[in-house]
């Protein structure tokens, strides 16, 4: 397998051992959310089941305590801790008469209710409908109740109800009669219908959790082994990479640059030879042809005899090679090919009248012109001697080939270089167009001789214009600008 191969399947191997481990790691993160989310979920909806439950024992210390002391701040926390569960302001007194509480004797060690806006709370923090529908239910019992409680108070101060239910009626306080309702087994068993209901939500809260932490644990636990096998998977590859880099790589480089040292020492074989057959074979091979075409010196050679040093464009004798291979490439893939000859009119009146070296420069810009008409790489354009050029269209047929003679006219015409000695004042010049089709074998010396032959009726037409060889069964064609 080729050094590149390898590198690139080692390369997506990492790229997927890495992405597994971003899905791993994204994967943990997700469980330790979640949770930390379950251990704040469930610590809020505890903490308001037990505010709940802690507001309605408040309610009935603040009751029973008021029945026996008849001190007014307990009827007021009791009304104002009612209207603060009910989402409602508490009176100005509140935090005085909760300092006053917490100083007495008569308060508990656990801190007084701090629940609010029950219903709301109820709503926004995640329980479950079962849980909300407990939790409403000793809501509304506790509410039941203090309308008990608040008949206690309202007797131990000598109010009772009248028949409208307002606590109009005067009498003698009731005290006794208060202090057992509000200690009586049906009070207790008030007091537990409320707790039951909360007992339960706290038991399915606890369950729902233990549950959600299971699932979170678990995901955490798959996702650990996860991110730990791809970390193990990850040290495989990179010892991988580094086996490859070592033997496959820097081994053959060391040998080359101590071969490449003796060979500029001028010691030692002058050839390269490598054991594998990968990039550095190639390398090798390349490195052994460029030194032979150094020792040969054929590579300046070369590109002197193919270019033609005024235009820059390739010359007469690179162009007839050229032409060879593409006429036996059209015929072995049965394509059209066009061949356009071309000359400047009246050029050498140009010469005698603007001097050689002007000519050679309009010979320099006739040429980039021209060249620019040309939009395809396997189009070329040579110069073929003095002022005519030719340009080899493979896979082109006459239609086409028309768009670039056009093009050529314009082009040139648009330059607009001056010469008086022209049938206009413009440099301008002359097209003969020949085509071979595919299926015919036609040699490249014939069209050539054939493009001359109508490059001379182009001139003979009044020069400026473009003559076409004519198709089977159609007449030949002529174009002028």
């Amino acid at each position: 397998m080729s050094i590149q191969r390898l590198f690139i399947s080692l390369s997506a191997l990492a790229f997927c051992l890495l992405v597994f481990a971003l899905i791993g790691l994204m994967g943990l993160i997700d469980a330790y959310r979640t949770l930390d989310k379950v251990q704040h979920d469930y610590h809020q909806t505890h903490s308001l089941a037990h505010q709940l439950q802690q507001s309605s024992d408040d309610l009935t210390r603040y009751a029973r305590m008021f029945v026996i002391t008849q001190e007014a701040h307990y009827q007021r926390l009791f009304w104002d801790l009612l209207a603060i569960r009910n989402g409602e302001n508490p009176s100005s007194s509140w935090i005085k008469d909760l300092e006053r509480d917490s100083q007495s004797g008569t308060h508990w060690d656990e801190k007084h209710s701090t629940i609010k806006n029950f219903r709301s709370q109820l709503g926004r923090l995640p329980f479950t409908e079962a849980e909300r529908a407990l939790l409403l239910r000793a809501e509304k019992r506790s509410n039941e109740l203090t309308k008990l409680e608040q008949l206690a108070m309202q007797a131990s101060q000598g109010r009772f109800l009248d028949s409208y239910g307002k606590f109009t009626r005067k009498g003698e306080p009731e005290t006794r009669m208060a202090i057992k309702l509000l200690h009586d087994s049906a009070y207790q068993r008030a007091k537990k219908a409320i707790m039951n209901p909360i007992q339960e939500a706290f038991a399915s809260l606890t369950t729902r959790q233990q549950h959600t932490l299971a699932k979170a644990d678990q995901q955490r636990i798959i996702f650990t082994t996860w991110l730990v096998l791809t970390l193990l998977a990850g040290f495989a590859v990179a010892i991988a990479f580094h086996h490859l880099i070592s033997r496959r790589v820097m081994r053959p480089l060391l040998g080359m640059a101590a071969r490449t040292k003796q060979f500029t020492l001028g010691r030692g074989e002058n050839r390269l030879v490598l054991r594998y057959n990968d990039e550095f074979g190639a390398l090798a091979k390349a490195f052994n042809t460029l030194m032979q075409r150094i020792e040969n010196n054929m590579s300046l050679l070369q590109t002197t005899a193919n270019t033609d040093p005024l235009t820059g464009l390739a010359n007469r004798r690179y162009f007839e090679a050229v032409l060879l291979e593409e006429s036996q490439r059209m015929q072995r893939s049965q394509q059209p090919m066009s061949l356009i000859m071309l000359d400047v009119d009246n050029f050498k009146a140009y010469n005698d009248l603007y001097g050689h070296p002007e000519g050679d420069e309009c010979l320099r810009q006739l040429a980039q012109t021209l060249k620019a008409c040309l939009q395809r790489p396997s189009d070329r354009i040579a110069r073929f001697g003095g002022e005519e050029f030719v340009c080899l269209l493979p896979e082109t047929d006459l239609e086409q080939a028309r768009h670039v003679t056009d093009c050529m006219l314009d082009r040139v015409r648009a330059l607009a270089l001056p010469h008086q000695g022209n049938i206009v004042p413009i440099v301008t010049i002359s097209l003969g167009v020949s085509a071979c089709n595919g299926d015919t074998a036609t040699p490249p010396a014939a069209l050539l001789q054939r493009a001359d032959e109508l490059l001379y009726q182009a001139k003979h037409s009044g020069r400026n214009c473009a003559c076409f060889d004519r198709p089977p069964e159609q007449p030949q064609s002529l174009h002028a600008l």
